[in-house]
């Protein structure tokens, strides 16, 4: 018989259960390992011999499997529990990393990272899932700013402690490294409280069409930050206004640093407004945003874009997380966190790629990536206004 909510979180603190702290605490080793493991990929496949096709092979298998792992876990995880689905993750995460530390030659680095990839995959959609069980509609919101929170700081400061290992150790002390946070992580999941196996319904992969609108909205919010971070803002400064890479990667930190600073105040601007009014004001924020840069504006502007589009990220991301979480029926909250984070791992493939031949445009390429970063918001948010449940469906909580 399956424990009650109260039962399976233990002691509160700040009002936040201890199991829902202890998980997010496993998601910060994890998110900074994941960020070391980023910040020394290209130099390590080089100092192997890599070329630089097999360089980006390598930085394409790290985030590229784990949309292979999504929808799986999703599944295993109801069968299996959150907890120990995560867990063996880890251990795979912690496996995978010490052979990487090991790998004399390229190819072993590849098959370890395949591995690493696949195994944190599997360990970021069962923790999210074990988020979405442990709360409850009305503290969902604030438990999906804060995941995501951790999740950015750990990223934020991985590369920074990955620079120093592989400063003082070598690239093979960065993934040693990164093994050594697997195994914390792990350790700190296994005094949090599982959930049990839910009651074992039928797969009805019918349930996607109940998270439609959240799906769409993470979609075109994670479509527009990747093509604004990684093309427009730093090819608009560059181009046009002549700055150098020093302040460009200030200019984008300022947005990193608007989406972590609004993520306190997600919960009750939603709890005050609700999500749909919030998610509207967030959708034209974006679009705002975007229109700076498409404007021949000045520097300022600019810097107001990433700005503005840090910050409208930070809000529309945990409240269409949210949503999502609201409309899973019982039975099938690991296929739907699965599919949400492969929404998004497809965003973040597809999006250089849409806007690149546009952006090859001479004259009007800018123009032309801004708008079709607008069309994918617009239509995201008339579906998510159009197909979102005001309310739950049924009660995601542990039973």
């Amino acid at each position: 018989m399956s424990l009650p909510p109260a039962t399976l979180q233990g002691r509160s603190y700040f009002g936040i259960p201890s199991s829902i702290l202890r998980i997010q605490l496993s998601v910060l080793c994890a998110a900074i390992g994941m960020g070391m493991v980023y910040s020394v990929l290209t130099l390590n496949g080089k100092s192997l011999g890599a070329n630089a096709w097999h360089v980006g092979l390598l930085l394409a298998a790290f985030g590229g499997v784990r949309c292979l792992a999504n929808l799986p876990t999703g599944i295993a995880s109801e069968y299996f529990g959150r907890r120990w689905t995560a867990i063996g993750g880890l251990v795979a995460a912690a496996a995978a990393s010490f052979a990487a530390a090991a790998a004399h030659d390229f190819a072993t680095l590849l098959a370890s990272v395949l591995v690493l990839g696949f195994a944190l995959g599997i360990y970021n959609t069962a923790s999210l899932g074990a988020i979405v069980d442990l709360g409850t509609h009305e503290t969902r919101v604030r438990d999906m700013a804060a995941y995501q929170g951790t999740f950015l700081l750990g990223l934020s400061l991985g590369p920074a402690l990955g620079g120093a290992a592989a400063a003082q150790w070598g690239f093979g002390g960065v993934y040693a490294l990164q093994g050594l946070l697997a195994i914390v992580a792990m350790l700190v999941l296994c005094r949090a409280a599982d959930v049990a196996p839910r009651q074992r319904v039928k797969l009805d992969l019918r349930v996607l069409s109940t998270i439609a609108g959240p799906a769409a909205m993470i979609y075109g919010i994670t479509f527009a930050r990747c093509v604004t971070i990684w093309v427009l803002l730093p090819l608009v400064a560059s181009v046009r206004f002549g700055m150098d890479l020093a302040m460009i990667g200030v200019m984008l930190t300022v947005g990193c640093a608007a989406t972590l600073a609004v993520l306190p105040i997600v919960a009750p601007l939603t709890k005050l407004c609700g999500r749909l009014p919030v998610m509207l004001g967030a959708s034209v924020l974006l679009i705002a945003g975007l229109a700076l840069l498409a404007a021949d504006a000045s520097m300022m502007a600019l810097w107001l874009s990433s700005l503005v589009l840090g910050a409208a990220s930070g809000v529309a991301l945990p409240v269409s997380m949210a949503c999502a979480a609201d409309a899973a029926p019982r039975g099938q909250v690991g296929v739907v966190m699965g599919f949400m984070r492969s929404v998004i791992d497809v965003a973040v493939l597809t999006s250089p790629l849409i806007v690149g031949a546009a952006v090859d445009q001479p004259s009007s390429g800018q123009s032309w990536a801004v708008a079709i970063c607008i069309t994918i918001l617009i239509g995201a948010a008339v579906v998510f206004w159009t197909q979102t449940p005001l309310r739950p469906i049924t009660t995601t909580s542990a039973t």
